[in-house]
Formats: structure tokens, sequence, C-alpha cells
């Protein structure tokens, strides 16, 4: 489900440089419905902290990140707990920021919006290898 998730919202986020509210409001619901099914109690909330800083920081620099990579981080919390998505994130953002760096040399400092979420994919992919 997760991996199906990442992929819709990857596709979206490439193609429209914003995802669908309906897709990361199903994702949101079935992970919080999954971590109350696992029975994790209060640790629900350390999980979603990771999301909650990205949905921060998009709502403070909105021309950096946008609130949906922050609502994923919140889905993906709640699914693989607070240490995995902060692993999940820290390598999304190396990932992101290695291809950024080579796309600002490439197009000689042209600014370019790159999509986050496929990186947060490959990353996901990695994970699970």
């Amino acid at each position: 489900f997760v991996m199906g998730c990442l992929i819709a919202l990857s596709l979206e986020d490439i193609r429209k440089k914003r995802v669908s509210v309906w897709l990361l409001a199903v994702a949101i619901i079935a992970g919080f419905v999954y971590a109350l099914i696992k029975q994790r109690g209060w640790s629900i909330l350390a999980d979603v902290i990771p999301g909650l800083i990205l949905c921060l920081i998009a709502i403070a620099f909105p021309d950096l990140m946008g609130v949906g990579d922050g609502l994923i981080g919140i889905a993906y919390g709640l699914v693989y707990g607070w240490l995995k998505t902060c692993l999940w994130l820290m390598f999304g953002f190396t990932l992101a920021a290695v291809t950024g760096m080579l796309i600002c040399i490439r197009s000689k400092g042209k600014r370019i919006r790159i999509p986050f979420i496929p990186f947060l994919t490959i990353v996901h992919v990695g994970m699970c290898l």
C-alpha cells in the first residue's frame, strides 16, 4: 500500500508539481488505522513529528517545499515509526540535494523546481531491499 501511494504521488508530483489532497488523506487515514491496529498508543505522536516538522518548514518557506511533502511524511511515520521516517527523509534529502546540484550545474544556475516525493519513493525502495 505504501509503495502504491508513493508511486502514485511521485507521478503526480513529477507531472503537476503538486499532489492531490484526497490521496494524501487516504494515506494518512490508512496510516492512522494501521498504527491503531498495531496498538502503538502514545508513540503515534512521536511518529508524526518528522512529518509535522516538514509541514512547518513548508509553511514557513513555501518556495522551498510543499505541505504535501510533510503530509506524506506524517503518513509514512504512522506506518514505519519516527526513526525509520527520519532515516527515510535524511536519505531522501541527500539524494535530492545531490541530484539538484547536478541539475543546477547542468542548467548553469537557472532556478528549477525539483519534485521531492520521487526521491522519497526511490529511498523507500532501497530501504525495502
